[in-house]
């Protein structure tokens, strides 16, 4: 099975730009959880399905977790040799 040509988020004729969360109240069609599963394992890619409601809901926790994670990266980046 071929896998479809992975979409860009440049805007292109009836093609809007993609975006996980465009103005305030409103969602990118794509990203609507259960419409996202259903999608990608129509397309073979039941992995990508099985995480939709990991990567798209709860913004603020996977906010959190991420800003957590740059910071302790950075700290142990720029932390001095004998500390490591």
């Amino acid at each position: 099975m071929s896998r479809p040509a992975v979409r860009t988020g440049r805007p292109g004729p009836g093609r809007p730009p993609l975006s996980v969360e465009p103005p305030p109240g409103e969602r990118a069609p794509g990203y609507d959880v259960t419409e996202r599963e259903e999608r990608m394992a129509a397309e073979g890619y039941e992995l990508s399905a099985e995480v939709s409601a990991d990567l798209f809901q709860d913004y603020e926790a996977r906010f959190e977790e991420g800003s957590r994670t740059v910071v302790a990266g950075i700290e142990a980046t720029l932390a001095p040799a004998g500390s490591r």
